[in-house]
């Protein structure tokens, strides 16, 4: 079995060739591929403006941490002997209280003003955004993919293979993905997935069921215009780790049998609705 948005790293560690790239029917052509370079460049500059420094955020937690030490510190001391408040330990140890309480203050302030955005900021944002707009309307026009086609996410991995099982990294029990969207529809019998780049296609005469896999899983982005705290996701009790990782308890597969080899097609569970309304399961 192979995962088909996966990288097979059993053999050379440095491989990056994704197994689906083999079903490619149709890629940009060359005016578009500049077009997508150009946007990109423009999406960097944007990244690079909008770019906030964590120092701020965390010096500000430091100094956070410190008045709370030092004002636990201060309070023992006056418990003990109240009278002690005129010595000298006791005021230097009031003096680091505030002086760690307004530094905190100061750099937390700090870090919420690098949150606003600049009207600079804004405007390299909207030119990326206008572009890749474009694009993705060229795209579809060059792919013939329909007006009503949805951009779902799919689940990318890396994954080795010991004893002929195929195994995706996995980081404390949790199977990790990278969620890329792509568009996926139905047309003349096949299953098409594109992302502005290159269009695949898979014979739905060769899909399987639709199967949950009840088994936690990490994904890198959440790619959704509203939060995955919106009542819409609720169900899926996603949740959001201290290392930023989303994880869910679950995940869709759909096995494909192709050129004599088993391929799993991996979806978050929300995605399994549109999957079903597609594929008419």
């Amino acid at each position: 079995m192979k995962y088909f948005f996966g990288t097979d790293i059993t053999q050379d560690k440095q491989n990056e060739t994704l197994e689906c790239e083999r079903f490619v029917s149709a890629r940009a052509d060359a005016e578009l591929e500049e077009k997508i370079a150009q946007a990109s460049k423009l999406a960097s500059e944007a990244d690079e403006l909008c770019r906030v420094s964590p120092v701020p955020r965390k010096a500000g937690q430091t100094c956070a941490v410190f008045a709370v030490v030092w004002g636990i510190l201060l309070a023992i001391g006056l418990i003990r002997d109240p009278s002690s408040i005129t010595s000298t330990p006791m005021i230097v140890t009031m003096a680091m209280v505030v002086i760690s309480a307004v530094a905190a203050v100061f750099m937390l302030a700090r870090a919420k003003k690098q949150l606003k955005t600049t009207p600079e900021q804004e405007q390299a944002c909207e030119r990326a955004n206008a572009a890749f707009a474009e694009i993705a309307a060229e795209s579809d026009k060059q792919f013939g993919i329909p007006e009503d086609c949805k951009e779902i996410d799919t689940l990318y991995c890396v994954y080795t293979v010991k004893d002929g099982v195929a195994a995706p990294y996995t980081m404390f029990r949790t199977e990790l993905f990278m969620n890329y969207p792509r568009k996926v529809f139905v047309k003349d019998g096949d299953l098409c997935i594109s992302d502005m780049r290159e269009l695949i296609r898979v014979p739905a005469s060769s899909l399987g069921d639709i199967e949950k896999v009840e088994r936690k899983c990490g994904l890198g982005f959440w790619n959704k215009s509203v939060s995955y705290r919106a009542p819409e996701y609720a169900a899926y009790d996603i949740k959001r780790g201290g290392n930023g990782i989303l994880t869910l308890g679950s995940y869709i597969r759909i096995d494909a049998s192709l050129e004599g080899e088993t391929y799993a097609l991996l979806f978050p569970p929300y995605e399994e609705a549109y999957l079903k309304n597609i594929l008419g399961r």
